[in-house]
């Protein structure tokens, strides 16, 4: 064998060597990690061609891949390197829940490679969170009531075991305006909308927050919520009292003092020191 031939002989070898160490890569799997939105699509991305273009749909038992719990994946690859797991129609994730995705190793790509070796990947879904909180009414100088919206539908339970009044315990019970079908579950029904109010009155012209902390259970999911915030801040109203005496005539109103006396046509008010 010449030389020029023993040279181009090694160089094959050593490329054909460098190939085989170059094993397909799994470049990224979303979504990842904790709060994934339960619209996401799961998508596994591959660093180099798996499959050529024409049939891009797949059935299962073609794909070396399982989800748990079993989202009903409808396998397609959106190119050759990106495959992912489509819903039927208006399926979603499901909330608040833990998915397992257990990647096989039986990927091969069009150039021959495959992946080395099977892999684990894990995301949670969107957890129960507040949304927004409004005082409603006040029930007496100390004791609001708040409306609540929720991202999920939450017991009255799981909100009373959650929310409080700086530590201090509060009671749920439906808003009379939610006309949403609650959801029923073993703890009663769950709801995106409550109202909440200390059980017992809080302290005269007292500054309070209502607070969250994590363990909101949600209907549709079994991963508790992970918020741990001040929802709102307001102040108690202090002890009524009387301040004094007004007169009014339609256009303007003026405070009297003590002994003094509106005029005949005049209104009368009495000004208060709270509403």
């Amino acid at each position: 064998m010449s030389a020029r031939h023993a040279v181009l002989a090694l160089t094959a070898v050593l490329l054909g060597g460098a190939a085989q160490a170059e094993a397909l890569q799994l470049q990224r799997l979303t979504p990842s990690g904790i709060e994934a939105p339960a619209g996401s699509q799961i998508v596994l991305g591959f660093d180099r061609a798996v499959v050529p273009l024409g049939r891009m749909e797949r059935s299962a038992d073609e794909v070396p891949v399982t989800i748990t719990p079993d989202p009903a994946c409808r396998w397609r690859w959106l190119d050759p390197q990106n495959l992912a797991c489509q819903l039927a129609d208006s399926a979603q994730l499901q909330p608040a829940t833990a998915y397992t995705v257990e990647i096989g190793a039986g990927f091969t790509a069009l150039d021959g490679s495959a992946l080395a070796e099977a892999t684990t990947h894990r995301f949670v879904t969107e957890t129960p969170r507040v949304q927004y909180a409004s005082i409603a009414e006040w029930r007496g100088p100390t004791e609001p009531v708040y409306r609540i919206w929720f991202s999920q539908p939450v017991s009255a339970a799981s909100v009373i075991k959650s929310l409080s009044f700086d530590g201090a315990p509060l009671r749920a019970e439906p808003d009379r305006d939610d006309s949403e079908v609650p959801f029923y579950t073993r703890e009663g029904e769950a709801r995106q909308l409550w109202r909440v109010m200390p059980a017992r009155p809080l302290g005269v012209d007292q500054a309070f927050a209502l607070r969250v902390e994590p363990d909101l259970h949600s209907a549709l999911g079994p991963i508790a919520g992970r918020e741990s915030r001040v929802v709102a801040n307001a102040h108690s109203f202090a002890a009524p009292r009387v301040l004094g005496l007004q007169c009014s005539d339609g256009s303007k109103t003026r405070r009297i003092a003590a002994g003094e006396r509106c005029a005949p046509l005049e209104g009368v008010g009495v000004i208060f020191n709270v509403p």
